[in-house]
């Protein structure tokens, strides 16, 4: 898991010359963090009746940050069920809209990396949950790295999701993809703070 100070490389905050960022904050949908500074800093909206999503996209095909918000979360159901469900049902941990990636990419792996007790009390909430996995465009050469990090606090609950373009082929060593990919998203969710 490439672990420092009890957290995953990916979710410790990090500043890099050659990946700037941008805030951005949502008071509806309570959270802030950082984008890649030449990413859309204006997310597409849509919402049904369990939970509102905003999505931030990027420059190439595959790169986006997704936040869903559920405001009824149910505390004593299995949040994992939130990804799990759609491993089960599609193979893919969510659902590639066609607004993200069109066709599917396909999963090379996936990994649930647990709970994270030094990130659920920085983030003052009740559990977080981490996943991680490399994807390969369905018309490209490209691999993408797709991060998930699912939090609840009470019955508000947040799945919050980073695609990007990998550095890494399959196979590459733990050290090496901490380094080169794992750094980018804690640029990202290293800053994550919810209100």
């Amino acid at each position: 898991m490439n672990i420092k100070q009890n957290m995953p490389v990916w979710v410790q905050p990090v500043e890099l010359k050659e990946w700037p960022t941008q805030n951005i904050e949502n008071k509806y949908l309570r959270y802030s963090l950082r984008i890649p500074q030449n990413w859309s800093k204006n997310p597409i909206t849509s919402q049904n009746s369990f939970e509102v999503e905003h999505i931030y996209r990027g420059n190439s095909s595959g790169e986006f940050l997704l936040v869903n918000f559920m405001e009824q979360a149910n505390p004593v159901h299995d949040l994992r069920n939130w990804v799990e469900a759609f491993i089960s049902l599609t193979g893919l941990p969510l659902v590639f809209k066609q607004k993200l990636i069109h066709p599917p990419p396909g999963l090379l792996n996936w990994e649930y990396q647990g709970s994270c007790p030094t990130l659920t009390q920085r983030l003052e909430c009740d559990e977080t949950h981490l996943y991680q996995g490399l994807f390969q465009l369905a018309d490209k050469p490209d691999l993408l790295r797709l991060y998930i990090l699912l939090v609840r606090r009470k019955t508000l609950a947040w799945k919050i999701s980073l695609s990007f373009l990998s550095a890494c082929i399959p196979g590459t060593s733990a050290a090496m993809v901490a380094e080169k990919d794992h750094v980018r998203a804690g640029a990202t969710y290293g800053y994550l703070q919810l209100f």
